[in-house]
């Protein structure tokens, strides 16, 4: 079959690189605590706290996700022992929103639940934060745009600029109403204002990582609803003396001066053992949790998108590796070689684009990805990353692509 895999600018050319092995260096995620599962029965509880105590009195809400906004399905109050009441009759994913003024301040905490799993026995409330961003459109600021967070809808002022304030704190799915259509984008609490521009002129896309505000583990994905984790492994596994510059904890990983692309880029180094067969290192993350301890969705539906897309630069050659769950066992799938260069470079991968450069690649196993992998498997590599997103999917639509077989 004649080759397609379109790595932008890279010429196009089917190559097998059958002596990199099968990476499994991804770290699993549990759930906090045990809850109870829609298939056992109907109801369950969840405890919030705050301050070590009951957050008894306050207000619980339920949402839904739909394609362009989040609708309210459900509001109570929570019980004097911090509980809420949660049916989970209904198989399908919400998001439990818990808050309550507290001497003065007002606390909240929002939690995406999956009913066809165990629910997590308790969740703490925190102090609500600011979230400032901006709308553009073709690089200028969008006047007088209303962007809707939960209930709330502000609109953006004369250079496209909006703030909220008290909303709970993490990455929340914001909705801009366009001429013709809503668009829907992921905005994190207590971020710069850069990591918050919303540009309703681009494609629809879900952010996977854009490091603005790095957590040293969790994707911007993870973040909001799968557990989805960064990892970096290296041969030294199975016995190989490949090497990496770090791990997530030390601060080389994140890089803001003029090497950065834009604010933070993410930056990690390996040398690889070429005397070693199957030699490699790996940078990637997990969509999901692991394949067989998953408190939450495992794998993800990925057939959706239109491509992957992601920012690199630096030296040697990379290859980017998708994992996916089979019939018989886990496997991987290698894209063309990637050369890096010195200048930030967009590079593009279509979904059928894979299929039509891998002979043994089904028409499925787009369906069940479990993690996406920067492999490096010779000579030494210098990664940097940024900007990491699937294009052609709406944000709104992640938390109903999750599954687990």
């Amino acid at each position: 079959m004649k080759s397609k895999l379109i790595f932008s600018p890279l010429v196009l050319g089917l190559f097998l690189f059958a002596s990199i092995p099968i990476v499994g260096c991804s770290e699993s995620k549990t759930a906090n605590g045990t809850g109870s599962n829609a298939g056992e029965t109907e109801l369950a509880t969840i405890q919030v706290a705050y301050d070590n105590k009951p957050l008894s009195g306050g207000v619980a809400r339920l949402w839904i996700m739909t394609n362009d906004s989040l609708e309210l399905e459900k509001q109570d109050s929570i019980g004097a022992d911090g509980s809420v009441a949660i049916d989970t009759k209904d198989s399908s994913v919400h998001m439990l929103e818990a808050s309550k003024l507290v001497d003065g301040e007002n606390v909240s905490v929002m939690q995406w639940l999956d009913y066809k799993k165990a629910l997590p026995e308790s969740v703490v409330a925190s102090k609500t934060e600011e979230l400032k961003g901006r709308i553009i459109s073709d690089g200028k600021g969008v006047a007088n745009a209303d962007i809707r967070i939960l209930d709330v809808t502000v609109t953006t002022d004369d250079d496209g600029y909006f703030t909220f304030k008290g909303l709970p704190s993490g990455v929340h799915y914001g909705f801009v109403r366009t001429s013709d259509s809503t668009k829907s984008f992921q905005l994190q609490t207590g971020a710069e204002v850069k990591a918050n521009t919303a540009d309703i002129s681009d494609v629809n896309f879900t952010l996977v990582e854009n490091f603005e505000k790095w957590n040293r583990r969790q994707t911007i994905l993870g973040k909001t609803f799968g557990n989805g984790s960064w990892f970096i492994c290296t041969d030294q596994l199975e016995g190989g003396n490949s090497t990496s510059s770090g791990d997530l904890g030390t601060k080389s990983i994140i890089v803001s001066d003029s090497s950065a692309y834009d604010g933070n880029s993410f930056h990690v180094s390996f040398k690889i053992d070429e005397e070693f067969e199957g030699a490699y290192g790996t940078a990637g993350f997990n969509l999901g949790d692991d394949y067989n301890n998953h408190s939450s969705f495992a794998l993800f539906d990925l057939s959706v998108i239109d491509a992957f897309t992601f920012y690199a630069k630096g030296e040697g050659t990379i290859y980017l590796q998708l994992t996916v769950f089979g019939d018989l066992q886990n496997k991987r799938f290698l894209s063309v070689p990637i050369e890096l260069t010195e200048s930030w470079t967009k590079y593009s991968v279509t979904a059928d684009d894979f299929r039509n450069n891998n002979e043994d690649f089904l028409e499925k196993d787009l369906h069940a990805v479990n993690s996406v992998n920067f492999v490096a498997a010779r000579g030494e590599v210098d990664l940097y990353l940024d900007n990491i997103r699937f294009e052609g999917i709406s944000p709104a639509v992640w938390p109903n692509l999750g599954f687990n077989y």
